[in-house]
This record gives C-alpha cells, sequence and structure tokens, in this order.
C-alpha cells in the first residue's frame, strides 16, 4: 500500500501533524506499545499551549491550573503570580494528550502503528518493518536522539538527563509550583508540581556524565520547598536537548518537528510550545505542497531561540538563578508574568526596558 506521508515518532509532534491532516494517506510509526507511554515530560505549559490543545482535544486534557510559581534561591523565597486574572501555567495531563491526539489521528482513518521502529532509506524514503517505503513525504519526529537527524545531517546529540518521581506529599498549596537552584547542579533548576491535593511531581535534570544520588536530591527538593514528601507512586525521566535547532526544518521530502529539531526553549527545556506552535504551519505545507509554509513559520521561532539560547548559555556558566530574581524584579515592577511564560524572549526585552528598577529590586 503506498502512503502519501509517513510519520516517525507517534509522539506528541508527530500525532499533533497527524491529528490535524485530513486529507492524507498517512502512516504513523510508533517504537512503543501505548501512546503516552513512556512518561517522560513535567507537562507544564503557558497560554498559547493550553489553548491550542484544548481546542483541539476538549479541555479535560488540563488537569491543574497554577495561579503562581514559587521560587527558592539561596535561603530566599520568591513569589510570583498572574496579574491577568488567567493562570500563570496549566499541567497538561501528556498521557492523555497523547491518547486523545492517536484517537484522533485513527478517527481521521489513518494508520498507526505501534512497537514498530523505522530508518531512512538511503533515497529518500524510509524503512518499516523491512519494508522501503517511498512516500511523498516523511515527518521525522522521532526524538532527541533522531535517527533521521544523525544519518542525513550527522550531528550528534547533546542534552541533560531529566529525573522525576511521583510523590504522595503534603502541606503545599495546589495552585502553585516550585522552582529551586540546588547548590552543586548549576546545569539547571529543579521542580515540585502540584498535580493533585496530595500529589506532587519531584524532579531535577544533569549531564548524562555526572552522577549524583537521586535520594539525597529529591530530599533537599522536599526540604528547600517545605512540601512534605511520602511514598513514590512512580518514577520516570526524558532527555532534554540542548543542540541549536537546525537551520532548515525540512531536507528534501524529510520534516523535522519536535525534539528532533529541536525547538525547546532554552532555559525550561519545554518542547510542546513549539509543537503548538509549528504543527499548523507544517500540515499546510504538506496540505499545499509548500514547504516554504512551514520554513516561514520556523524561521521566526528560531530567531527567537537562538537569542534566548546566547542568554541561557552565560546564565548556565555563571548562575542558573539569575531570570529566576530578574524576574521577580519585573514583578515588582508589575510586570505581569503571565505574559511571558512561553515568550522568554519577551522577558529580555522587559529586562533591557526596566534595567533601572531591576537593579533597585534585583536583590
Amino acid at each position: 500500500m503506498g502512503y502519501d506521508l509517513v510519520v516517525v515518532g507517534g509522539g506528541p509532534a508527530g500525532l499533533t501533524v497527524s491529528s490535524i491532516l485530513k486529507h492524507y494517506n498517512i502512516l504513523v510509526v510508533e517504537e512503543h506499545s501505548r501512546p503516552g507511554y513512556p512518561k517522560h515530560c513535567t507537562g507544564l505549559v503557558g497560554e498559547y499551549t493550553a489553548r491550542f490543545y484544548v481546542s483541539l482535544l476538549g479541555g479535560d486534557i488540563i488537569d491543574n491550573r497554577y495561579r503562581g510559581a514559587i521560587f527558592h534561591i539561596g535561603g530566599k523565597r520568591y513569589i510570583i503570580e498572574s496579574r491577568s486574572g488567567k493562570p500563570l501555567a496549566y499541567h497538561i495531563n501528556r498521557p492523555l494528550l497523547e491518547e486523545k491526539l492517536y484517537e484522533r489521528t485513527i478517527g481521521l482513518g489513518h494508520e498507526v502503528l505501534l512497537s514498530t521502529k523505522a530508518k531512512p532509506d538511503s533515497n529518500s524514503g524510509v524503512v518499516v518493518e523491512d519494508r522501503v517505503l517511498k512516500p511523498k513525504y516523511i515527518i521525522a519526529s522521532d526524538g532527541p536522539l533522531s535517527i533521521f537527524k544523525k544519518r542525513i545531517i550527522g550531528s550528534k546529540p547533546r542534552y541533560l538527563v531529566g529525573v522525576q518521581r511521583v510523590y504522595r506529599g503534603y502541606g503545599f498549596r495546589r495552585e502553585y509550583f516550585h522552582i529551586t537552584y540546588l547548590p552543586g547542579i548549576p546545569e539547571f533548576f529543579q521542580w515540585l508540581v502540584p498535580l493533585d491535593d496530595d500529589i506532587v511531581l519531584v524532579g531535577y535534570a544533569v549531564y548524562p556524565y555526572r552522577r549524583f544520588d537521586p535520594e539525597k536530591i529529591f530530599s533537599s527538593i522536599a526540604r528547600v520547598t517545605g512540601v512534605d514528601i511520602g511514598g513514590v507512586v512512580e518514577s520516570y525521566g526524558g532527555l532534554i536537548p540542548l543542540n541549536k535547532p537546525l537551520k532548515k526544518p525540512f531536507i528534501n521530502n524529510i520534516f523535522f518537528i519536535g525534539d528532533s529539531l529541536p525547538a525547546s526553549k532554552p532555559y525550561t527545556g519545554g518542547g510542546i510550545y513549539a509543537i503548538a506552535y509549528l504543527a499548523p504551519s507544517l500540515a499546510r505545507s504538506i496540505e499545499l505542497d509548500d514547504p516554504e509554509i512551514y520554513m516561514e513559520r520556523y524561521s521566526s521561532l528560531r530567531r527567537r531561540l537562538l537569542l534566548e539560547r546566547r542568554v541561557v548559555e552565560i546564565f548556565r556558566m555563571i548562575d542558573y538563578s539569575i531570570p529566576a530574581r530578574v524576574l521577580n524584579a519585573l514583578y515588582k515592577s508589575s510586570i505581569d508574568p503571565s505574559k511571558y511564560y512561553d515568550y522568554h524572549l519577551g522577558l529580555i526585552i522587559e529586562t533591557i526596558k526596566h534595567l533601572p528598577s531591576i537593579l533597585v529590586n534585583y536583590m
């Protein structure tokens, strides 16, 4: 059977595009046996991303809303809240998100092969279960270790390893998530995110060559935040890509999206926003047979990400908590942080505009 499009990777990136395209004969190939599993994402998203997926899939994919964030830095506590009346951030139920995207994709008549691997063919095709397919287009949404990116572009993946546990928890407010900056882990922050009234998601990220005792880190996060954690409900992890975004999001008939690009936010590592931002234009490029539609949308995002990335690299060398301190100073200057959850470049611009008051309020 011939396919117009083969999507390699049935995570949120590949399934979002396939769930939008209606008039194409599509095959989605996913190496895992169940959509949404294994888990690996924290699931915090901003207003833009939440609105996009709620409009596509319904409101039950959002299982918590956060009024604000509490930053813990050097023994001090900074509380940042939305000023707009809207949540500062939302928690998206990732397994449910991908299950619904899977159901929508199947409902459109597309085919999904689970527990199946795919790899590029030397002639702009894709090998699936020893079959060489020659679709018009291929979407490589196969994550930060993308085999398509490695074989076609040759880039070596760089990433942090995220480690997360879901705990029974006590002594916290459900509408605030916590961010900590532990000494000895300068490359990233740590997080404690309430999922329910007595459930919290706790995590950290480190370079893959660094070795820590997870028990000590999780205990330190609980101690710093003041949250009592009990029994472990489940554990999981994932990779946070550090590579620069590709100069061009397609090569010949192969499009890249998601962590294969990658287009995650440089400071937080969040990648769902970029999927929501890019997927409609990629679908339209395929429908209209015009890759430049996707290129134009991607280029605008890439410019933002590269500027943010330069600043973040400096923070990683000096002090990764600097942006949180600056955000607190901006908040004291009446800036609404909910506007910038997904638009970190906007925070950089506001920092420049309000530099005198930031210097006063920084500490």
